[in-house]
């Protein structure tokens, strides 16, 4: 697109030259080729150089005759291959591209130089310089060159480089608006595609930042699944029957953080349904209890059985040290009910109830034999 735009550029700066050269000095510079045209590398402007063939017209005329300046043997005035066919009077050349031999020129006849050097700046054809056919030296299209150049620009060198001098371009005032058109087109044309590169580059940040946020999304999961495994892993090792609603949370949230990875559904059910004595281990102070019970029912149903012997002995009625030993009952008591709350389901448990049990059966039996004194 850029370099379509610079040779439409460059043809309306060459039609402005030639149109001072043309109207303010009357001469026809009848030499155009790519040589002839320098480029700036600063400006990028266009000199048009090398007037060594100009022809001066006459204010009278806008056109003139080589055959008049020359005689009938012209041969080729200008360049093989950019010479316009009424500057060709050579047999070779009539002969090769059946040419009427005319010889009179003007300045549709340097705008036929000019398309024939933007025709080879875009496809060079070094055929047609060694040897021209009427074929490739006229309507010179763009069919051999790479896909892309606007069908403006086309028609535009098509026309400059007909054969017919009446088919071209009369005047650079017209081939500079057709450059002008060109460009609008081009410009129009390549809309479209600065739409679809800003849309595909919108695109394409979009598809990174998407995929950079799944990435982020995926380390924060599996930052989160690794604190959670490591939570339950440190819960496992301390796991027992007096921790179990902090375990079934933890590991829960372990689950929950991938549930898509079998491994913390095996290592959950393993910590669950294991079988050694870290669950079921009885913590010090349930073996204290339970000695304490048992000491107590030994102590008490000791006591009872004395008191009782001498009650019945010496035939009094209740005591003192029996209204003790009822305390001490209520203390047991208690003791039972704490046990039941702080170590249910375990052996201690079983343990309190047994020596309960049968405490509770001994006072029956010593209160019903102490009463019926």
């Amino acid at each position: 697109v850029n370099f379509q735009r610079k040779l439409l550029q460059w043809t309306m700066q060459f039609c402005e030259i030639m149109s001072h050269v043309t109207e303010e000095h009357h001469f026809l510079h009848l030499d155009i080729k790519p040589e002839n045209i320098m480029i700036s590398n600063e400006t990028e402007s266009i000199t048009v150089i090398d007037f060594g063939k100009p022809m001066e017209l006459s204010t009278n005329s806008p056109n003139l005759s080589l055959n008049y300046e020359f005689g009938d043997n012209i041969g080729v005035y200008g360049t093989n291959g950019f010479a316009a066919p009424e500057c060709c009077d050579s047999p070779e050349m009539r002969n090769s591209l059946n040419l009427p031999s005319t010889g009179v020129v003007d300045v549709r006849s340097d705008i036929f130089s000019f398309g024939a050097s933007l025709w080879d700046c875009i496809n060079p054809q070094p055929n047609i310089h060694i040897k021209p056919t009427e074929q490739g030296y006229f309507r010179r299209d763009l069919f051999n060159t790479p896909k892309g150049y606007v069908p403006e620009l086309e028609e535009l060198i098509i026309k400059c480089t007909e054969k017919n001098p009446d088919d071209r371009y009369q005047s650079y005032d017209e081939l500079k608006a057709a450059a002008i058109h060109a460009e609008a087109k081009l410009l129009e044309r390549d809309k479209p595609r600065k739409t679809l590169l800003v849309f595909s580059i919108i695109t394409g940040l979009l598809i990174v930042l998407l995929i950079f946020s799944l990435a982020i999304n995926a380390r924060r999961n599996n930052l989160t699944f690794e604190i959670a495994k490591n939570n339950f892993e440190i819960m496992a090792e301390n796991y027992t029957e007096h921790n179990i609603s902090e375990y079934k949370e933890t590991a829960i949230a372990y689950i929950e953080a991938n549930p898509n990875n079998a491994e913390s559904y095996e290592a959950v059910l393993n910590v669950s349904f294991k079988d050694d004595d870290s669950v079921n281990e009885i913590p010090i102070l349930g073996y204290f209890i339970a000695i304490l019970f048992w000491l107590g029912l030994l102590i008490g149903t000791s006591l009872q059985v004395c008191i009782a012997m001498m009650a019945k002995k010496m035939e009094i009625k209740r005591t003192n040290k029996e209204r003790h030993i009822f305390i001490v009952t209520g203390i047991f008591l208690i003791l039972f009910v704490l046990t039941i709350c702080f170590f249910e389901k375990s052996i201690v448990l079983m343990s309190v109830d047994i020596a309960f049990l049968l405490f509770s059966i001994e006072m029956y039996f010593y209160l019903k034999w102490r009463y019926s004194v």
